[in-house]
């Protein structure tokens, strides 16, 4: 990221359906990889109805933000004040500015904060492989990236910081992907497969290594640094493919000297029983039966999509929400149509003739796999 200047944001809305009202608003200016300065957070009370499945994911109620909340207009005003006109990164980019922050300023007739930058979720696509999702929340768990409840702008804020930190730098500077332009180009780069394949010869390190869970499952694969990173240099029960059983971190040379600690904790006193290794995985944690069971899930959305030979923002909005849990984006068919609904989307705005290339696309792919069956 060089020296530049950016903006991590995230906002928390009343609902899903226009006019989309946001209720909290959060950003971290940030210097290259690093946050700068305080952070940013302002509660909006536009005092509309909140939709009780949006209440449920952030807790803010019509009559909490009527407390609590500032007038929209000084709310913009004091984020305009903070955010100038840096480009914003949020993990979900085409929801936060296209359909929250752009037609509110409008909407208020306020002045334009920031610019549009890039999604960090797409860029999540092409750099991690150790997770069964993209979900924001599955990142935090996975990599240990902040506390707290996800839904809250400051916490996802901080967790999409820290993502930048401990994870995107880790891997992109290797890479040679540096400076703020470079890493925005790298996260809509296609094919996502090519991406990764990328990202793992430069690292030079494959995610090998498993951890044992307190409730005595299989976590990972993960890097020699992501395993001493995450343990914080205790003591825990590691596998990799050819080992016979789980053994302790501290009795294997690969990870006792990476390992910073200069003593390490005494690990959980485990059963006695021998706990089964998981069965070896590809660098993708893939198998046939579960792409072919999630493409098949795919197919059958994408059915009841374009069964009236329309697309409508909520039938969208559905796919991105279906494509970022998924594992395999990068895994034909699910490909095809994850590269195309991201390219429809990458400005915010999904023309006419955005929508019928896109269903096309998925006609194509429901014709072709109709053929194979056959």
């Amino acid at each position: 990221m060089n020296d530049e200047e950016w903006l991590v944001v995230d906002t928390e809305t009343n609902g899903l359906t226009p006019p989309i009202c946001a209720v909290e608003i959060a950003a971290q200016r940030m210097r290259g990889w690093d946050p700068i300065g305080e952070p940013f957070r302002a509660l909006l009370n536009h005092d509309v109805p909140i939709d009780p499945m949006a209440e449920a994911l952030h807790g803010y109620s019509r009559a909490y933000l009527r407390k609590h909340g500032q007038d929209p207009v000084s709310a913009h005003a004091a984020f305009h004040d903070y955010a100038r006109t840096l480009p914003i990164v949020s993990y979900n980019i085409s929801f936060d500015w296209n359909r929250v922050l752009e037609p509110e300023y409008v909407r208020l007739g306020v002045p334009c904060t920031g610019a549009r930058g890039f999604c960090a979720l797409t860029l999540a696509r092409r750099v991690i492989t150790e997770t069964d999702n993209f979900k924001l929340e599955t990142l935090k768990n996975q990599f240990k990236l902040a506390e707290g409840p996800s839904h809250k702008g400051s916490n996802d804020t901080r967790a999409v910081v820290r993502l930048f930190q401990t994870v995107f730098k880790d891997r992109l500077v290797p890479s040679g992907v540096v400076g703020f332009d470079n890493v925005a180009e790298f996260s809509r780069r296609t094919p996502v497969a090519r991406c990764l394949e990328d990202i793992q010869r430069a690292t030079g390190e494959r995610p090998v290594w498993y951890v044992l869970t307190e409730d005595d499952k299989a976590s990972g694969p993960f890097r020699v640094r992501e395993v001493v990173a995450l343990s914080g240099g205790h003591d825990c029960y590691l596998w990799r493919h050819g080992m016979v059983e789980w053994t302790l971190s501290s009795q294997l040379p690969d990870i006792a000297q990476t390992a910073s600690a200069p003593a390490q904790r005494k690990p959980r006193k485990r059963k006695e029983k021998r706990v089964p290794v998981p069965e070896p995985l590809s660098h993708y944690r893939s198998s046939m039966a579960e792409i072919k069971a999630f493409g098949n899930e795919l197919l059958g959305l994408c059915k009841g999509i374009v069964a009236d030979g329309m697309l409508n923002e909520r039938e969208i909005v559905s796919l991105q929400e279906w494509l970022a849990a998924c594992p395999f984006t990068h895994i034909y068919p699910i490909s095809v149509i994850a590269d195309k609904v991201e390219k429809a989307c990458e400005d915010g705005v999904v023309t006419g003739q955005e929508q019928v290339e896109l269903i096309g696309t998925i006609n194509e792919v429901l014709a072709s796999h109709a053929e194979i069956k056959r």
